[in-house]
């Protein structure tokens, strides 16, 4: 059996809290890494009567806090809006990311600082 199928098969009837699931299909996603949004691969659990099963590691991690947080701090230590993108670490495979534009780092810095004013 090739390596692949042995793969596909780890994922294919996976127990998730306590539910038979099935993991052969995936869909596009994204998760916060390093002050950016990156799409990745999201895996699609699915129970054995065909319902979909909640991912509760994917859920925590594809958050929006860490990017709020994150462009604040960089705007407190003079990073501007323009230069946001360039003050992150590169990411090394080339996987494509959002969330880094004037506005989009403007608009978070914003909604989180209002917060914190109402608080």
């Amino acid at each position: 059996m090739s390596r692949s199928n042995l793969l596909s098969l780890k994922f294919f009837a996976t127990d998730v809290d306590g539910f038979l699931a099935n993991y052969d299909v995936y869909a596009e996603g994204s998760l916060v890494m390093g002050g950016r949004r990156v799409k990745v691969r999201k895996p699609r659990a699915r129970s054995v009567d065909g319902q979909e099963l909640p991912l509760p590691h994917w859920e925590r991690f594809k958050g929006t806090d860490p990017l709020e947080e994150r462009a604040v701090e960089q705007i407190l230590c003079g990073v501007t809006t323009r230069k946001y993108e360039r003050s992150l670490e590169r990411l090394d495979d080339g996987r494509a990311s959002s969330g880094t534009s004037r506005s989009s780092v403007s608009r978070r810095f914003v909604a989180r600082t209002a917060r914190q004013v109402q608080q």
